[in-house]
């Protein structure tokens, strides 16, 4: 299903096929994550489960993904209604990233 929606994404954006090399790395991080040695976030918009992208079948095998990862101990994954679409854009403009986000997270670790 990752080749799929890899290959789907490239194809529509015309970019590199480096789909095989997006898919090993995607794994990799599935397997970090199925050890629950660390735990994960994440957070998505409802429009990404509508959206269709990879036609029909993909996006089934997509959701039904999702729907198994929310199983994992490690992995906490949230999804923002779309009635709260444009309040999340509006965070996504003050959000800081990079070496902004990682001077606040430095800053804000408790020492050792």
């Amino acid at each position: 299903m990752e080749r799929a929606v890899l290959r789907a994404y490239q194809q529509r954006r015309g970019v590199h096929d480096d789909v095989e090399a997006a898919v090993a790395a995607r794994m990799n991080r599935q397997r970090v994550l199925r050890r629950n040695q660390r735990t994960a976030a994440f957070l998505i918009e409802e429009s990404v489960l509508r959206n269709g992208f990879g036609g029909p079948a993909v996006m089934r095998g997509q959701c039904a993904h999702l729907a198994e990862v929310t199983t994992w101990p490690a992995v906490s994954l949230g999804v923002i209604p779309a009635s709260y679409a444009q309040m999340f854009a509006r965070f996504s403009e003050i959000a800081v990233y990079g070496a902004r986000a990682r001077d606040l997270i430095a800053t804000t670790s408790p020492p050792p």
